[in-house]
């Protein structure tokens, strides 16, 4: 049954990642907006840790409003990182594609060109 279920979460986390390195880059906040407020709602017990360390570094909130706004924005942003991740992998899916939207900045020495090592 173990096995069973390891199969099925990896089918389901492969499948949702080949799905999200299909969509447009204008999607992705979106959807880490729609992911991250569904995470605040239903991880309680992050929440109230969030809360709790927003308390500790800016202080009381008297209303609680300003509190609970950042952290759906914490959550939103914590979606985001894995999304952006696995969509990235389609920006650089060759070495060229890189050096393509890098642009150095500074004193570094020039790269050497692809495959020349």
């Amino acid at each position: 049954m173990t096995d069973v279920l390891s199969f099925l979460g990896s089918a389901a986390v492969r499948g949702l990642a080949a799905t999200v390195r299909s969509l447009p880059p204008a999607s992705i906040p979106g959807l880490a907006w729609i992911g991250g407020s569904v995470w605040y709602l239903v991880d309680k017990r992050r929440r109230k840790r969030i809360r709790e360390n927003l308390r500790v570094a800016f202080g009381e909130d008297p209303t609680g409003r300003g509190h609970r706004a950042l952290a759906r924005a914490v959550f939103r942003n914590m979606a985001r990182v894995p999304i952006e991740v696995l969509w990235f992998e389609r920006l650089l899916a060759t070495p060229g594609q890189l050096e393509a939207r890098l642009t150095p900045h500074g004193d570094w020495p020039p790269a050497a060109p692809s495959g020349v090592a």
